[in-house]
This record gives C-alpha cells, sequence and structure tokens, in this order.
C-alpha cells in the first residue's frame, strides 16, 4: 500500500525554520531549541517512506498565509502528483499513522482535516481535483474558525471530508504548558525540551522586568492555527 501511496502522494512540510519560528513567535528561546520540533516533524514524515518537500519562509511565495499556503501546494502539483499532505512542524504527538491514515483516505477521493485544539488544524490533505487556490486563500487563516468554515467550503462544493483526531499545538508559552500535562505519551525528551523553552521564558521575563503572565497574553504567530490569547 505504501508503494501505491508514493506513487501519487506527496508530503509538504509547511514549516518555517527555527530562526524565524523564534522571532515571528516571540517565544524569546534559543532557536536550537525550535529547531528540535522541525527534526521532530521530519523524521515522522521520513519513517512514511512518502516524498516530501519542506517549504520553509525561503520557499514560500505569496503576501498572505493562505496565499503562501496554497501556492506551495500548487508547487507540489506541478510536480506531476495527485495528492498532497501538508503539516506543520508544531504538533508533537503528530506520528507516522496520521500520515498513512491520511494518504489512505485521500486515494478514497477525500479531503483530510486534522483538527487541532485551537480551532485550527495540525493536517490538511487534499486531491488535485479538488483543490483550488482561491478558494483555499479566502479561509479565515489565523482565526478560531478555520477548522469549521474549511469543513463549510468542502461542504459547500461538494468534496467529501474525513477528520483525524485532535491534537494539539504549539503557539504559545500556555500550550508548551499543557503539553507537559501529556508527558507520558509524549517521552521524556519533550519534557527537557519544554523545560527549558520555559527556563528561557522565564530569564528573558525577568531581565525585561515583566510578569510572565502579561507576556503570555501577547497575540502570537502562528503558521496556521488560530491566532489566541494565552
Amino acid at each position: 500500500m505504501i508503494k501505491e501511496h508514493a506513487k501519487h502522494t506527496a508530503i509538504l512540510l509547511f514549516a518555517n525554520s527555527a530562526e524565524e519560528d523564534s522571532r515571528a513567535k516571540k517565544l524569546h528561546v534559543d532557536s536550537g531549541l525550535l529547531e528540535s520540533l522541525n527534526q521532530h516533524a521530519l523524521k515522522v514524515i521520513e519513517a512514511t517512506d512518502l516524498p516530501h518537500f519542506h517549504f520553509s519562509e525561503k520557499e514560500q511565495v505569496g503576501h498572505s498565509f493562505g496565499e503562501r499556503f496554497a501556492n506551495a501546494i500548487q508547487a507540489i502539483f506541478d510536480k506531476g502528483y495527485l495528492n498532497v499532505i501538508a503539516i506543520g512542524n508544531d504538533s508533537p504527538h503528530l506520528g507516522k499513522r496520521h500520515i498513512q491514515k491520511a494518504a489512505t483516505l485521500l486515494l478514497q477521493k477525500k479531503v483530510v482535516l486534522g483538527p487541532s485544539l485551537d480551532g485550527g488544524f495540525y493536517l490538511f490533505g487534499i486531491t488535485r481535483e479538488h483543490f483550488d487556490a482561491h478558494g483555499l486563500e479566502s479561509l479565515p487563516w489565523q482565526t478560531s474558525f478555520l477548522y469549521q468554515d474549511t469543513l463549510a467550503y468542502f461542504d459547500t462544493v461538494a468534496c467529501q471530508t474525513a477528520t483525524l483526531e485532535t491534537l494539539s499545538d504549539i503557539d504559545t508559552v500556555k500550550d508548551i504548558k499543557r503539553l507537559t500535562n501529556y508527558i507520558k505519551s509524549l517521552g521524556s525528551k519533550w519534557m527537557i525540551l519544554f523545560s527549558k523553552l520555559l527556563s528561557q521564558r522565564m530569564q528573558f521575563s525577568q531581565r525585561m522586568e515583566i510578569a510572565p503572565e502579561i507576556l503570555v497574553q501577547q497575540t502570537p504567530y502562528n503558521k496556521g492555527s488560530p491566532f489566541c490569547f494565552a
């Protein structure tokens, strides 16, 4: 089945570099720590044996998030693939099984969404026949309505959708704190990473003489999941 998927399906890792994430998300941590998230995503992708392409800020083309995302998907279709599975780098619970299930559902001509707790989604799978760049660009990116409005959009164009399990992603310090409650399912390496992130965030707060609670209230940056206040 994997060979059949590989003939038609490619994975798009739509994720900025660790340096850009560190700057844009305003987490104020060593970018080397954020690189662990990129490496985790790549490790999961490589385990699927599916072809993949990484579009960081260097490869992305367009002004808005929706335009850049749609252009990246179109670029993969232009390579001859019939299906694209797009993921980010900020869902530590994302595993090979999620991608493989999405690949199977795409062969059934379904649009696949992996919803995240904040109202966005961590995975988006689409066939070439269901892809419309303008429709994708028009979705309410970076709002808490993204997942529901995406379902509604594909319903209006008579595309059948399939939903994976809901996962959490990392866009804010609050997300990191919440994920530490799931350390048994994530593993010790993530606890070490999150502890460093939170420790560095606290040090930054103290240097700026601002309470961490105030910093958490800043509007975070993210790459597709909605903006939300921590």
